[in-house]
């Protein structure tokens, strides 16, 4: 009788806990099923192939701390979704080999890349749609494009595992995670043009142009990604002039290794711009007091991002409904809140 009450305090305690992040657990089972679904097939290889997508995202989640908004657990999603993605590529590739049979062909080395690089896209277009009048107002360049990246990595996983598991040798992964080589051929690979397209629309929705010069920014690293994913599938199966130009103009596949470098370094500056320049002193993430403790960090973490969604959102709260800027107009108040304990959304 002398420890029922421990134990039954440490039942509700994890109870609670359970309650609290059963969005957490839901998607750690979805990924752990997604994993062991695919080392049934792919075996080893889909280690490998997660090692190396793991490294990329990883990296991108750590440079961009000081800018993004996003917790790691929502960009987890959106690589469990752009693994999903794949499922809707296989039935585009039986559509594909249905109009044009399954011998390699122009029209299928060229637009398989189109329908490919659009399905990575489709969470990230989904949520900046969905939420457009709320939650995606406070996304920044940056979280625009890790939402892609981390969406193209997942495609990059499953396809991968399998390419993995059909070679006897691994020697042509290349030496920066996710590119592979063949001969002098760079592979970006989908997690790289994925961060492309993502990139660019992220900055689009940032820069405070006319329409159609956003629009033409936003297309452009999906019709790059397009591209040198074309040039690639093509180049793959065809040795002539066209093939040649390809690769010429995407620099053999190297290229887009450096414009996913620039456009990181664009995203982050100009996220960077509004949250610690641009925005009212009180909405910067360097007003917020640091924590005292240990157990202080996560709500100080959340308190930071909670800022910067308010200092991404206010160059397009001009035009919005009331409420939507009332919200964002008393996030001051929110994180302040925070920052004495008191209950408030995470923004997750």
């Amino acid at each position: 009788m002398t420890d029922a009450t421990p134990r039954s305090t440490l039942a509700r305690s994890v109870l609670d806990n359970a309650r609290r992040h059963w969005k957490r657990w839901l998607l750690g089972a979805a990924v752990a099923i997604w994993v062991g679904a695919v080392m049934t097939q792919a075996g080893a290889g889909t280690l490998i192939a997660l090692w190396y997508a793991a490294l990329y995202t990883g990296a991108l989640a750590l440079i961009t701390i000081p800018v993004r908004t996003l917790s790691f657990v929502r960009l987890l999603a959106f690589f469990a979704l752009g693994a999903g993605t794949i499922g809707i590529a296989v039935l585009a590739g039986a559509g594909f080999a249905t109009l044009f049979g399954t011998k390699a062909s122009a029209a299928r080395s060229l637009g398989i890349p189109v329908v490919e690089e659009i399905l990575k896209l489709l969470p990230v277009l989904w949520v900046l749609a969905w939420q457009r009048r709320g939650r995606a107002r406070g996304l920044g360049a940056t979280d625009v494009l890790l939402l892609a990246a981390f969406s193209g990595a997942g495609f990059y996983w499953v396809e991968e595992a399998f390419i993995l598991h059909h070679h006897t040798s691994w020697g042509f992964l290349g030496r920066i995670p996710t590119t592979d080589v063949e001969g002098n051929h760079m592979i970006a690979s989908h997690a790289v043009w994925s961060t492309i397209a993502g990139a660019t629309i992220g900055i689009a929705r940032s820069l405070g142009l006319p329409q159609w010069p956003r629009c033409v920014i936003a297309v452009s690293g999906y019709l790059w990604s397009s591209l040198d994913h074309a040039a690639n599938n093509y180049g793959a199966n065809f040795s002539d002039a066209f093939a040649g130009a390809l690769r010429y103009v995407t620099g053999n596949g190297h290229h887009s290794l450096t414009i996913v470098a620039l456009l990181l370094v664009a995203a982050m500056a100009l996220d960077a711009w509004y949250a610690y320049v641009k925005a009212p002193r009180v909405l910067r993430p360097t007003s917020v007091a640091r924590p005292s403790s240990l157990a202080g960090v996560d709500r100080w973490w959340r308190e930071v991002r909670m800022r910067r969604q308010g200092a991404y959102a206010a160059p397009r709260l001009d035009a919005v409904p009331a409420k939507v800027r009332d919200r964002f107009a008393g996030i001051a108040a929110m994180a302040a809140s925070a920052a004495r304990g008191a209950p408030h959304a995470a923004g997750r």
